[in-house]
């Protein structure tokens, strides 16, 4: 059986094998939080200057730039910074501009060239850039398809909602199309998500949906059996900015190892919609199918405490040994209807409070689709760019 596609690597724009030339900068996130668009790490590199540039070898099959304009009209004319990307001296396939005739509100994580099946080995992407105070350029993140046999460490990777590690073990979970991938969203209070991974940190991605409620809703996340978490499900405004990639919540650091999290959807409005999960320091295949054993992972090389399906595990044991000593008869029953202890989920049992609604919203849903019968919902279609070049 051939090995499925590696998961795409983003390499952020602090990266340390980025070369940064000319008048660069960083600027956290908070700066652009008003914005439609998820900013991978927290921070971009801009440029206002006529001469910046910057350098990135990388190793894969395809290779992407991701990042931010600001888009201005005067008369007629559309106005924003020209760059130009290369790879291995080859100018990627320009795409027209069209598309930001229509708009001139910023949105962060835009596509600005791309390019794919590339041969397998190292290469190097090149980027040149025209930009002023006015209309700054912005660098988010380089997402690379990584070569399959690639076994070094990576910073991150994409997981994308139909992943095999995403497992969907409670409640109805739709399909939702878009033209790379295809994400999941649930309307069900109480439908649970549960994610196996090897690595650091998960960042939920999600995106809005159409004909879909708008009002804000909740959901709960638990690590390793821990306490659960609560976050937020934003609703979408009525008028507002067009849905985007947006993080729902993102996990403590953790020590590097197995981990498992479980997350569950409150309700009662905006669907729960998993776009990707982005993990540090995952490999680039699926785990597979995954039993934890009592080596649980430990800070500080400490034991850790037994998970709650360890516990379950060893009182198990403790107590047919003792049921053995006192009841032999007892015993044979009991080892005729013991199944073998795997690894299962059990969905939050929210309390009243977590149950609570939020405060009521006053924005009106969106219509329906035309079709009444019609089951699958469309995320909002985001333009792809891709280099612009004078």
């Amino acid at each position: 059986m051939s090995k499925a596609r590696p998961r795409i690597v983003f390499y952020d724009d602090t990266d340390s094998g980025i070369t940064y030339t000319g008048d660069w900068f960083e600027r956290s996130g908070d700066s652009f939080s008003s914005d439609p668009g998820w900013i991978h790490g927290g921070s971009q590199h801009g440029a206002t200057s006529k001469n910046a540039s910057l350098t990135f070898p990388f190793i894969g099959t395809s290779i992407a730039l991701m990042g931010r304009l600001e888009v201005s009209v005067e008369g007629n004319e559309t106005r924003f910074a020209n760059w130009t990307c290369r790879v291995d001296g080859e100018l990627l396939r320009e795409i027209g501009m069209e598309t930001f005739a229509n708009t001139t509100a910023p949105r962060n994580r835009e596509k600005l060239c791309r390019t794919s099946d590339l041969s397998e080995g190292p290469h190097t992407f090149t980027l040149d850039v025209q930009a002023s105070e006015e209309h700054p350029f912005w660098v988010d993140v380089f997402p690379v398809r990584p070569l399959g046999e690639s076994t070094s460490d990576v910073p991150c990777v994409r997981v994308l909602a139909v992943d095999e590690d995403v497992q969907y073990v409670s409640g109805r979970w739709d399909q939702a199309a878009s033209d790379e991938r295809s994400c999941r969203y649930s309307t069900d209070m109480g439908a649970s998500v549960l994610f196996n991974f090897n690595g650091t940190r998960v960042v939920w991605v999600s995106k809005g949906l159409r004909y879909q409620p708008r009002g804000p809703s909740r959901g709960l996340y638990s690590i390793d059996d821990g306490p659960p978490i609560p976050f937020e499900v934003p609703g979408l405004a009525s008028g507002g900015p067009e849905p985007s990639t947006r993080a729902l919540f993102e996990t403590p650091v953790l020590p590097k190892g197995l981990h498992q999290i479980n997350v569950t959807y409150l309700g009662p409005s905006a669907p729960l919609v998993l776009d990707y999960l982005a993990v540090d320091g995952a490999g680039i295949y699926p785990l597979g199918p995954v039993t934890f054993t009592l080596d649980a992972p430990s800070r500080d090389g400490e034991p850790s405490n037994p998970s709650g399906l360890t516990r379950i595990l060893i009182g198990t044991i403790c107590g047919g040994f003792a049921f053995f000593t006192l009841f032999t008869l007892g015993l044979a029953i009991y080892l005729r209807n013991r199944k073998t202890s795997k690894l299962g989920v059990v969905p939050f049992i929210p309390t009243d409070d977590e149950m609570r609604p939020p405060p009521a919203y006053s924005a009106s849903k969106s219509g329906p689709p035309s079709n009444p019968q019609q089951q699958r919902f469309e995320i909002e279609d985001l333009p792809s760019y891709a280099v612009h070049s004078t």
